[in-house]
C-alpha cells in the first residue's frame, strides 16, 4: 500500500511540475497569475471584473487565469510543498491552521493594512478565520452561513402555513410531522420530506455544548446533550422519516450543477426545507417557475446560532509574484466586488455594509428572494458563530472522526453512547499525537490546560471567567450570553 501511495504522490508530482512549466512560460512583459478555486461559473465574471479594477484604479497590470485543476485540496498542497503552487489559492477558513503549518502561505499582516483588507473591512465573524495568532494569512472571497431555507409553495400545497422560525425541537418535530403526513399518501414508498437534512453543531451548540472545551485543549463530545442529541436526530430520520436516509438520498434522481441534485430536488418540493447558505441561490435561480422562499434559523435547545465560515484566499508563499497577488486581495475588499458578490448571490459579500443595501435585501429582478437576504443579514449578525478548531488538531481529522462515529450510530453499528465515546476518544488521541509530532505546541498545549483548570474551578464556585481566558469563540459568545463573563480581564 506505502508504494501505491509513493506512486501516486509521484505522479501527481509530475503532473503539478509539468503544469507549472506550461503555466510559467507566458508573455513576459505582462505577468500571468493563476487564481486556484473551484469552478463556480461565476468565477470568470469575477476575474473580468478584477481585470477592470486593475485598469481603472491604473494599477500594475497583469492577468490574472483560473485554474480549477488545482482547486482539490489535496493537489493543492501537493503543489505548494512541491515549489509550484497557484499565486493565489482558496481556502476555507476552517483549513487555515494546516495551510499554515505546512507554509503554503504569505503573511500579508503589513501589506493589508496598507491596502486596506486587514480584518476590519470583513464581519467579525470572519475576521478570527483570515487570522492567526493575531497575523493574518486571507481575505474573505465570501463569508456564507447556514439556515433552513424554506419553499413556501411546498408547504402551502399541502395547506401548511410554512415556518417563521423561533422554533424548539419540539415545535420543529410537530411540523416536520405534519408536513410529511400531508406530503405523502399513506402506503405508499415515501417521496416528499420536511428537510435534506439538519446540521448536528448547531443543535450542540443550542444545548450549550461544543466539541471542544474552553481553551481548545481537549474533545469534550462524550455528553449526555451529545447522545440525546444523536438518538433524536437518528428517530427524525428512521422513525418520523423528516429527513432521508442514506438509501433514500441514493435512490433519489440526481441533477447536475454546481452544488448538487439537492437544489433542484428543493426547488421541485421533494424538500420543504434546505439546511444550506444564501449560495444556493446560484443554483435555484435555474429553475422555473421561481420559488416563493423563506428562511428561518434551526431549531434549537435553548441557544439560536447560526454556523459561520468563509471561503477566503491567500497568498503563496512561494509565488514569485507576491506583490501583483496582493492587489487580488485588495480587489476582494473593494466595492467592486462586494456589489459582484450581491448580484450573483454568491453567499455573503465581504464588506458587511453591502449586506445594508436595497441592491442585496430588495433585489428588482427576485422578489421571491427578498426575505431569504434579509433573514441571512439579519442572522449573521445577530447569531453567527464561527466555526470552531483546535491548533492541536487538524480540522479534516476531527470532522472525520466525528462524522465516522455519527454514521456507525445512525447504520445501527454502536450505540449512542458509545459513538459520543468513541469521537471523544479518539480525537483526544489526535490531540496527543500531534503533541508527539509537534513538541513546539506543547508549551501553548501545557497553557491551555491550566488555564482550563482555573476556568472549571470558577465555574464550579458560580464565580465569572475572564472573557481572555476562553479560546473557543462559541464558548465566549455563550459566556456572554449567560453572564457567566463579563468580558473583562479579571
Amino acid at each position: 500500500m506505502k508504494v501505491i501511495f509513493a506512486i501516486l504522490f509521484a505522479v501527481l508530482v509530475t503532473v503539478s511540475v509539468g503544469t507549472a512549466f506550461v503555466r510559467h512560460h507566458g508573455d513576459p512583459d505582462r505577468p500571468v497569475l493563476y487564481w486556484v478555486t473551484d469552478n463556480n461559473p461565476d468565477r470568470v465574471e469575477q476575474v473580468q471584473r478584477f481585470q477592470h479594477w486593475l485598469s481603472d484604479h491604473r494599477y500594475p497590470p497583469f492577468e490574472l487565469r483560473i485554474d480549477n485543476n488545482g482547486a482539490d485540496p489535496t493537489k493543492e498542497v501537493i503543489q505548494g510543498v512541491s515549489g509550484v503552487g497557484g499565486d493565489i489559492l482558496d481556502l476555507t477558513g476552517s483549513q487555515l491552521p494546516f495551510y499554515n503549518d505546512v507554509g503554503l502561505l504569505d503573511d500579508v499582516t503589513d501589506t493589508a493594512s496598507k491596502m486596506s483588507f486587514d480584518p476590519s473591512h470583513t464581519f467579525p465573524a470572519a475576521a478570527s478565520q483570515i487570522q492567526i495568532n493575531g497575523r493574518q494569512y486571507l481575505f474573505p472571497c465570501n463569508v456564507w452561513g447556514g439556515l433552513y431555507i424554506v419553499n413556501k409553495d411546498a408547504f402551502r400545497r399541502w395547506n401548511i402555513v410554512p415556518p417563521k422560525g423561533g422554533w424548539t425541537l419540539q415545535n420543529f418535530e410537530d411540523l416536520g410531522k405534519q408536513f410529511t403526513r400531508a406530503a405523502n399518501p399513506p402506503g405508499k414508498a415515501q417521496k416528499i420530506f420536511f428537510a435534506n437534512g439538519i446540521t448536528i453543531e448547531v443543535l450542540r451548540r443550542s444545548a450549550g455544548l461544543s466539541m471542544y472545551n474552553e481553551t481548545l485543549s481537549r474533545c469534550i463530545l462524550n455528553d449526555a446533550r451529545n447522545v440525546r442529541l444523536l438518538r433524536l436526530i437518528h428517530d427524525w430520520m428512521y422513525r418520523d422519516h423528516l429527513f432521508p436516509t442514506s438509501a433514500e438520498s441514493a435512490s433519489v434522481s440526481t441533477v447536475g450543477g454546481f452544488l448538487n441534485s439537492e437544489p433542484a430536488l428543493f426547488s421541485q418540493g421533494t424538500f420543504g426545507m434546505l439546511d444550506g447558505g444564501l449560495h444556493m441561490l446560484i443554483e435555484l435561480r435555474k429553475f422555473q417557475p421561481p420559488v416563493d422562499y423563506g428562511v428561518v434559523p434551526l431549531p434549537n435547545a435553548g441557544f439560536p446560532n447560526m454556523l459561520v465560515g468563509t471561503r477566503a484566499a491567500g497568498i503563496y508563499a512561494g509565488s514569485k509574484h507576491k506583490e501583483l497577488a496582493a492587489y487580488f486581495l485588495a480587489f476582494l475588499a473593494s466595492p467592486e466586488y462586494s456589489l459582484d458578490i450581491v448580484e450573483d448571490a454568491d453567499a455573503l459579500p465581504p464588506d458587511p455594509r453591502f449586506c445594508e443595501t436595497d441592491q442585496f435585501l430588495k433585489p428588482p429582478l427576485f422578489p421571491g428572494e427578498w426575505e431569504l437576504r434579509q433573514g441571512f443579514a439579519q442572522s449573521v449578525k445577530t447569531i453567527g458563530i464561527p466555526y470552531v478548531n483546535s491548533p492541536f488538531i487538524l480540522e479534516t481529522v476531527a470532522s472525520r472522526i466525528d462524522q465516522d462515529a455519527q454514521e456507525a450510530f445512525m447504520a445501527g453499528l454502536c450505540s449512542a453512547e458509545e459513538a459520543a465515546q468513541r469521537t471523544e476518544d479518539q480525537i483526544n488521541s489526535e490531540i496527543q499525537q500531534t503533541l508527539r509530532d509537534r513538541p513546539e505546541l506543547r508549551d501553548q498545549y501545557e497553557k491551555s490546560c491550566q488555564i482550563q483548570v482555573r476556568i472549571d474551578e470558577l465555574r464550579r464556585s458560580g464565580k465569572s471567567v475572564p472573557l481572555q481566558w476562553i479560546a473557543n469563540p462559541f464558548y465566549r459568545r455563550y459566556y456572554l450570553a449567560n453572564h457567566w463573563s463579563q468580558g473583562d480581564d479579571q
